[in-house]
């Protein structure tokens, strides 16, 4: 993630040289999947021979990895009909 800024703050610059440009005081991750694979009902997708995807993705999991990203806030998605 650092890379990504880095390089946009190369593009913005060499475009805009001289402007007073502000550091970015927040990133919102605007989509994302929650799920429990190991809930009884189990889950519509991803399918269980995804071997990658078919395991718990959970908000703890998610936090660490947003944090180290620098992630500020985010938009979950609930795509699952089930009140459980």
């Amino acid at each position: 993630m650092n890379t990504i800024r880095t390089l946009i703050s190369i593009v913005i610059g060499s475009q805009i040289a001289g402007a007073d440009i502000k550091p970015v005081q927040h990133i919102i991750d605007t989509h994302i999947h929650l799920y429990d694979t190991t809930r009884e009902q189990k889950v519509d997708w991803p399918p269980e021979s995804d071997e990658i995807l078919y395991r718990p993705h959970l908000p703890a999991e998610y936090s660490r990895l947003a944090k180290d990203a620098g992630v500020t806030g985010v938009v979950v998605v609930e795509a699952s009909d089930r009140l459980e």
